[in-house]
């Protein structure tokens, strides 16, 4: 819900915290979210109105049990 009346116009939030991932497997439903999700995306860089490329801003791994 938001206080303020609107909707949020940036990013709250990248991804789901441990925390969340662990309510949403006690739900049942973590699954299905984990397969509708997908890596975080790439990083356009500009310069003014001319884009450079992209940048991956993160290392990526490949998921593990205890780092999904």
């Amino acid at each position: 819900m938001e206080r303020d009346g609107r909707a949020f116009p940036g990013t709250r939030e990248a991804g789901l915290q441990p925390r969340i991932q662990e309510i949403f497997e006690d739900l049942g439903v973590l699954g299905a979210i984990r397969a509708a999700g997908g890596t975080y995306p790439l990083m356009m860089r500009w310069d003014g109105a001319t884009p450079l490329g992209t940048v991956d801003i993160m290392e990526r791994n490949a998921p593990t049990p205890d780092r999904p």
